[in-house]
């Protein structure tokens, strides 16, 4: 046990531990007792309340109970107020009052989703990054509202993205509604498939202009047009065309030539394409950078082939979007490399972004 000391001069009271300097006292002075230690004081005065170190402590209209305080320091100035609606990952708003809390039934969040929960029900899934609209009325389904710009724009309301049985619109919130939409069910069987059609130019046998000299020349095979090139020497047609103005031509152009043997069923056939920008002289035709190809050719002298050539950028003679320009194509007969015996029948050509 601790021992007792009075101290009648002092009017203090001492309880000191056994065989510890850390001590404890009680002393009375004036309208205060006052317990101290080495650690600090605590002050119960009859007119200035409780002072903590000499720091006023507050009491007044306190009940604290064990079941609503769990922490108590100097930064808390009243008891937390009770929970209206109260339930698992809902979100919490002020009601209003100083002390209003209210569970919302219509918002919650687990740490992942944010969830509105009624008729225009929303995910936002925070760990995939993603927005997922579950509205579904009818004939409409899910829909994204976009505030007009407020300065520089032509556009009339708001502008709203939304599904609409098949179709994926982009709209005008007016009574105009100028927009696009795109049929969802006439895509590709991947969502990989890219939007934008790269196809740029596609030319028939019949389409080829013959130049002055050395020209392919237009033949049928079972009354398909083709232009037919010859193995001894080097053969050429020319196709003109515009490139679309929302082409992109940065990574240069793919042309793809459909073609068979007449006869042949073994044997290689190079093929050649360059371009020319038309914002040249007519009367002066240069040439971009020719590129080549080599094919093995079918088998069967009446299967198709396939050959790609693949022009980069740097070839296209300075091409871009929205100029007319011409392409030459060439067989190079009897260059060595050619070795495929008899005529080659070019039936069509396409040109495409890569």
């Amino acid at each position: 046990m601790p021992d007792i000391l009075i101290t009648p001069s002092s009017g203090t009271i001492r309880f000191s531990q056994n065989i510890s300097d850390n001590a404890a006292n009680i002393a009375l002075s004036g309208s205060s007792i006052i317990l101290s230690s080495t650690s600090g004081n605590i002050n119960i005065n009859a007119l200035s309340g409780v002072l903590i170190n000499e720091i006023p402590v507050s009491t007044s209209g306190h009940i604290h109970t064990s079941s609503n305080i769990t922490d108590f320091n100097s930064s808390v100035s009243g008891l937390l107020s009770t929970i209206t609606n109260s339930g698992d990952n809902r979100v919490l708003t002020s009601t209003g009052s100083s002390l209003g809390i209210n569970a919302e039934s219509n918002l919650t969040f687990d740490g992942t989703l944010l969830n509105t929960i009624g008729s225009g029900n929303f995910t936002s899934d925070i760990s995939a990054s993603r927005f997922i609209s579950s509205q579904s009325t009818a004939d409409e389904g899910g829909e994204i509202v976009l505030a007009r710009p407020s300065t520089n724009t032509a556009i009339s309301g708001s502008v709203t993205i939304d599904v609409f049985q098949n179709k994926l619109r982009l709209f005008e919130t007016t009574s105009s509604t100028r927009g696009y939409h795109l049929d969802l069910t006439e895509g590709a069987n991947s969502a990989g498939t890219p939007l934008i059609n790269k196809s740029l130019a596609f030319y028939t046998a019949s389409d080829g202009q013959p130049p002055a000299s050395n020209f392919a020349t237009l033949d049928t095979r079972n009354s398909i047009m083709v232009l037919d090139f010859d193995a001894a020497n080097t053969e050429y047609t020319v196709f003109a065309g515009v490139v679309p103005r929302n082409a992109n031509l940065a990574s240069g152009l793919k042309v793809i030539i459909n073609w068979t043997a007449t006869s042949a069923t073994t044997g290689n056939c190079v093929w050649q394409a360059e371009f020319m920008d038309m914002d040249h002289d007519l009367d002066n035709i240069t040439w971009g950078t020719a590129t080549t190809a080599t094919a093995t050719t079918n088998a069967t002298s009446g299967i198709s082939n396939v050959t790609t050539i693949t022009l980069l950028s740097s070839a296209l003679d300075g091409l871009v979007a929205g100029e007319f320009f011409l392409l030459r194509i060439a067989r190079l007969g009897g260059n060595g490399s050619d070795t495929m015996l008899g005529d080659a029948e070019l039936i069509s050509v396409s040109v495409e972004a890569v």
